[in-house]
């Protein structure tokens, strides 16, 4: 702590902006779109509201009646996607990007008849909602996601130089400590990275520009930093040297690994190998680098992008058996009804018996909550009744509705 002490005069705004940055993503969970619709075509969601006017010219009124009941139906159902105090903090982007192009999703609307309403006018208009298209909308603008935050990204790429014997790591060694090499590697690649994901609207932690590790932080605040502070952590190597193809030629590797902080889980792998000959040099190892690193951070940066996207950050997969004898088109909409769920990122078919079903589901809440959030999931003229839920799997029996109703 004395180290930090004496480093913290010439490094305060650095300490501070690490600090800052530090902030892990908060989960929101959302409500779900019900549907008990079949498994081919759009997934319809009917709403009905009723919406009046004080215009007295009964053509005016109607189109005006129209954008009220498009426009009410576009809230009401973006709230019941993505949750009260989602829908209140985001409500300013909500009404310029998904209002404005509520046509997509809701594009069919049967209005009533006028009905004089003081000096004006009412009407009540049936309307049709895609699910699809408005998660899809909600995705391109960031709401579909768990987090209000864009995370912050913390590398953690240690730089290989066989050829010397040297091997640096920003948060194991001193930034004066490295080579030549080792330095312009690592500040090529922090630099791509950094580029590459702002582009995507990620801000990436840069210890190696604020030189983090010439602050003494000790291991413990190292550990803080890794597991609490950065929502995604990006791990590898860059290796100069001797080949593992040809040990008389030198061979420049560059393998990432973008994971989720919280449970180690992967959202993206590059790896690029190239042979650059026995006669190659520092200096041509650095150019190569300068040419390969802008495509290797751009796809590391693409696929972190995609599984940001589908909302599964902070999530973890669980089994979900559907106990009962289910025939093909049953398994068809069992499947389909369950991606509707919200809380449910992605559904994969795992396995099928004569007596079960049995999925993988991506979600960011445990089984226990989902049970109890999802009591009742329809399925055509069936649904599935919550049995029991167990630290990695979630159970549901496969019923007919009859004359009970749904708690969804």
């Amino acid at each position: 702590m004395r180290n930090l002490n004496r480093s913290f005069g010439r490094y305060g705004l650095q300490v501070l902006f690490v600090l800052l940055g530090l902030s892990f993503c908060a989960a929101n969970s959302g409500a779900e779109i019900s549907t008990g619709a079949a498994a081919t075509g759009p997934k319809w969601v009917e709403k009905n509201v009723q919406v009046e006017t004080d215009e007295k010219n009964p053509n005016v009124a109607r189109k005006i009646l129209l954008e009220k009941a498009t426009e009410k139906v576009a809230l009401d159902i973006t709230k019941e996607v993505i949750g009260e105090a989602k829908y209140s903090r985001n409500l300013p982007l909500i009404q310029s990007h998904i209002v404005k192009a509520a046509s997509q999703f809701v594009p069919v609307a049967k209005p009533g008849d006028l009905q004089p309403n003081g000096e004006g006018f009412k009407m009540s208009v049936a309307m049709k909602v895609n699910p699809d298209e408005l998660q899809r909308l909600l995705l391109e603008n960031g709401l579909f996601y768990e987090s209000d935050f864009t995370p912050f990204v913390l590398p953690m790429i240690s730089i290989q130089d066989r050829r010397h014997q040297t091997q640096w790591s920003w948060w194991k060694d001193n930034l004066r400590d490295a080579t030549p090499f080792n330095l312009r590697a690592a500040q090529e690649l922090e630099t791509q990275l950094h580029n590459s994901l702002w582009k995507t609207n990620f801000l990436m932690q840069r210890p190696i520009l604020y030189r983090w590790g010439d602050l003494a932080l000790g291991p413990e605040y190292m550990a803080w930093t890794r597991w609490g502070g950065a929502a995604i952590v990006v791990e590898g190597e860059v290796v100069w040297g001797n080949g593992s193809l040809r040990a008389d030629a030198n061979e420049l590797t560059v393998h990432l690994i973008a994971q989720q902080s919280k449970n180690n889980r992967a959202m993206g792998e590059v790896s690029r190998s190239y042979d650059l000959g026995t006669a190659s040099t520092d200096e041509m190892a650095q150019t190569k680098l300068k040419e390969i690193l802008p495509v290797v951070a751009a796809d590391l940066g693409q696929q972190i992008l995609d599984a940001w996207q589908k909302g599964s950050l902070g999530s973890e997969l669980y089994r979900l058996v559907i106990e009962g004898t289910l025939r093909p088109t049953e398994m068809e909409q069992a499947k389909e009804s369950l991606r509707r769920v919200h809380d449910f990122k992605m559904v994969r078919e795992r396995l099928i018996s004569a007596s079960e079903v049995a999925f993988e589901i991506d979600t960011s809440l445990p089984p226990d909550e989902l049970l109890r959030k999802h009591p009742k999931i329809s399925v055509g003229g069936h649904h599935l009744r919550a049995l029991k839920a167990t630290d990695k799997e979630l159970r549901y029996e496969w019923q007919d509705k009859g004359g009970s109703g749904d708690s969804e």
